[in-house]
């Protein structure tokens, strides 16, 4: 994935996600954030990647090199920070179903 965006980068981009034979279309950025590899997941940290400071671990898988996750936006899904729809990542997602 980092290369395909040319590094790590908030850039989001339309994808399709394949899943059990369907195709669905998302948005999704290239930033690992808002995780720590040295504290269990789901568990309160004092620091986690990307600036976002104390609070609960979004690092689930431990030991590949990334702290934290990447951000998949689907059809009026919410950030993980706010809980408010992404207007920037619902284009994107427009456009991956082609209907922008």
């Amino acid at each position: 994935m980092k290369e395909i965006w040319g590094g790590f980068s908030w850039v989001r981009r339309p994808v399709i996600i394949k899943y059990n034979g369907r195709k669905i279309a998302a948005s999704m950025t290239a930033m690992p954030h808002a995780g720590n590899d040295s504290a269990p997941g789901g568990v309160w940290t004092s620091w986690r990647s990307g600036d976002y400071g104390a609070g609960t671990n979004h690092d689930y898988i431990k030991g590949n090199g990334i702290d934290g996750h990447f951000d998949i936006h689907f059809y009026n899904s919410t950030r993980h920070n706010d809980g408010k729809v992404d207007t920037n990542h619902q284009q994107c997602i427009k456009i991956s179903a082609g209907v922008q």
